[in-house]
């Protein structure tokens, strides 16, 4: 047995616990029994002695062969282990229960009723017997006329007591094992889910972590360690997930320069040249180098748009920077004297990353002026709505088809008709992760020929206006 285990530790603590109960249960019960038998016998003791003073201050005169008589033959003689003795006002044993002789307890007893002029209780030994004694002090006109000395055997309490001592701990030591069996096996029973749990998690491997442990529905700790430990199975799965796809990406985007540089490179070493071919071949590397860098920036910006932190979050003016947008695409758009207008509410704010977002917004907008023919038209809009900053992005461009528009926001996506213009399908990729991890959405309306409209909705801090 694993000694160290956290079933045998838990079933230890459950067996400890219910024996301490039980010990405590039975202590209690037994000084309770001890007292009530204590406080029958002083009733009966305090009974018969007020009988006796009863008898003793109604006939004073003859008294020695009235209360011989009639106090202890007819009352007294027949109750087995009672002890009852009589002192005169002077001490002197004057009558008793049964042959008793003088003993000097007889006379400690009397000397202080005499001096306290009170009744008490007390146990002392007469004639080698542990007595529960009673004294009383019989008094008539203020004057001590007798003392009354009633007494029980202890050893009829204690063996009572005793017997039920013997009792209760035959019942304890009958109780343990079966306790000891039971509480161990209530404890598996009850950690047979965290088991299963286990058992479970280390069937998990990285290459399948779409496999989730059973949620047991017990409302209580057992229940919420399921939860947090599939939630980071999701977390690792996305994570991993992440990695793969960054790796995947990369793969896809640099085996066609990397396999374009390489055969220039042989093609140009495979006889002497002149210098302007060698120029031209280290111009078409240059430009597929270029192309390949621009690319890999692409793909990480994807793959950080997708682990951004909500930690680096900050409050800031989105309606600052739609403002400093608007320039950058009158700036790309005026070479192609395309119109750009805008209509930007002020103090919008929202939570994120400022870089990011402007990031995501400008891919909107090189889109659309990548796409927008010469003497075209793009507008540029920002509003609050429903607790929400929605930015416009509206073109008089080609337009997009029907069949591409549910692919557009795919990796390395390009459209049926992109295919002349440069660009590593990414944009829109990197703008949709970017506004999802900041809780947006984005959505698209489009029609070949009559332009598209790219709709941003961000959710607005408390303050949705500043200023």
């Amino acid at each position: 047995m694993n000694f160290r285990s956290l079933s045998f530790r838990l079933s230890l603590w459950v067996i400890l616990s219910f024996l301490a109960a039980t010990i405590l249960a039975f202590v209690g019960f037994y000084l309770v029994t001890s007292r009530l038998l204590q406080a029958n016998t002083d009733a009966d003791l305090q009974a018969h002695a007020t009988k006796v003073a009863d008898v003793v201050s109604s006939r004073e005169s003859g008294m020695h062969d009235a209360l011989a008589k009639e106090a202890f033959l007819e009352q007294f003689s027949q109750i087995p282990g009672m002890l009852v003795v009589i002192t005169d006002s002077q001490g002197v044993v004057i009558s008793g229960s049964a042959a008793t002789g003088p003993d000097p307890i007889f006379y400690e007893l009397f000397a202080r009723a005499q001096k306290d002029r009170r009744s008490f209780f007390t146990n002392r030994p007469v004639k080698d017997l542990e007595m529960r004694l009673y004294v009383t002090p019989v008094t008539k006109n203020a004057a001590l006329i007798a003392s009354i000395i009633v007494a029980h055997p202890v050893n009829v309490i204690r063996k009572s007591l005793n017997s039920l001592l013997f009792f209760m701990a035959g019942v304890y030591a009958i109780l343990v094992v079966p306790v000891a069996a039971g509480g161990y096996f209530l404890v598996r029973r009850g950690l047979s889910p965290v088991s299963a749990m286990a058992d479970k998690i280390a069937r998990i491997e990285s290459s399948d972590l779409s496999q989730r442990v059973a949620v047991p529905q017990t409302s209580d700790a057992l229940q919420e360690l399921a939860v947090a430990f599939n939630s980071l199975l999701e977390r690792l799965k996305q994570s991993i997930d992440r990695e793969r796809q960054f790796i995947a990406d990369v793969a896809h985007e640099m085996k066609t320069p990397l396999s374009t540089i390489t055969s220039t490179a042989e093609i140009a070493l495979t006889r002497p040249r002149a210098p302007v071919d060698y120029q031209k071949a280290l111009q078409e590397v240059q430009t597929d180098a270029v192309k390949m860098a621009t690319t890999l920036k692409n793909v990480l910006d994807l793959a950080w748009s997708q682990s951004t932190p909500s930690v680096n979050w900050q409050k800031f003016n989105l309606s600052e920077t739609v403002g400093e947008l608007a320039e950058v695409a009158t700036k790309l758009a005026r070479p192609r004297h395309i119109a750009v207008t805008s209509r930007i509410a002020p103090g919008i704010f929202i939570l994120g990353q400022p870089e990011k977002i402007y990031r995501a917004l400008l891919n909107l907008i090189d889109n659309a002026v990548k796409f927008t023919p010469a003497e075209g038209k793009i507008s540029l809009s920002l509003i609050s709505r429903k607790n929400q900053a929605v930015v416009e992005v509206k073109d008089t461009g080609a337009g997009i088809a029907q069949s591409d528009l549910p692919h557009i926001f795919n990796r390395f996506y390009r459209g049926s008709k992109s295919g002349r213009t440069l660009g590593s399908g990414l944009g829109l990729a990197i703008t949709s992760s970017i506004l999802a991890t900041h809780g947006g959405q984005i959505k698209v309306k489009s029609l070949p020929g009559h332009g598209s409209t790219f709709t941003v909705s961000l959710p607005l801090t408390d303050n949705i206006r500043s200023g």
